[in-house]
């Protein structure tokens, strides 16, 4: 099927990040507790591929080369319950 493919590397990598960040407070006279936060995670990957046709005349050799670039972000409200003791 791809009789015509001389030579082909692929070469991949992935990283990712995260951090997130959370605010608690009970107020000694209140039964609610609060809770807010934030996140942020940041996703990258990377793909190289160079290949080279058995028949270079009208094919020829090439590379393709992507990069991604993600990054989420997240909030996060809560009243409940005090658990204090």
């Amino acid at each position: 099927m791809f009789n015509d493919i001389e030579s082909a590397q692929v070469t991949s990598s992935g990283w990712i990040q995260s951090a997130e960040l959370n605010w608690r407070k009970n107020e000694g006279w209140s039964p609610i507790t609060w809770l807010a936060g934030f996140r942020w995670v940041e996703l990258n990957s990377q793909v190289d591929v160079d290949y080279a046709f058995a028949n270079l005349v009208p094919f020829g050799s090439g590379n393709i080369d992507t990069a991604v670039g993600n990054n989420l972000y997240g909030a996060q409200l809560r009243a409940g319950p005090c658990r204090c003791r």
